[in-house]
């Protein structure tokens, strides 16, 4: 199964009744699994999404034009997990090499 992390920049998302109504309007779409917003600087947002399939552009449009907002971009990437954890990697067995170096005698 793979993982799709779809990410949403949104201009002018300051206030966090606007972060919740942007969230509840993307909850509403079908496969959107787990969301988070995270505010930047100076006004806007942008939102991630973990989902079990690409979600469509059109239905994340909408749901955020719902809410009273545009969307500025959309970016997806398909087996977000498994990407991760590849970049992850070199750094998991460098600290496992240290590790085992400091209980050899």
């Amino acid at each position: 199964m793979s993982t799709t992390l779809t990410k949403i920049t949104i201009a002018h998302l300051s206030k966090s009744s606007e972060v919740a109504d942007v969230t509840r309007a993307l909850r509403s779409i079908a496969g959107a699994n787990r969301l988070t917003v995270r505010l930047l600087d100076g006004g806007g947002g942008i939102v991630s999404i973990l989902s079990n399939h690409v979600l469509s552009e059109t239905d994340l449009t909408a749901a955020v034009a719902s809410a009273g907002f545009e969307v500025d971009k959309i970016d997806s990437q398909d087996d977000a997990l498994a990407k991760q954890m590849k970049d992850q990697a070199p750094a998991r067995q460098a600290s496992r090499n240290l590790s085992l170096a400091n209980l050899e005698p």
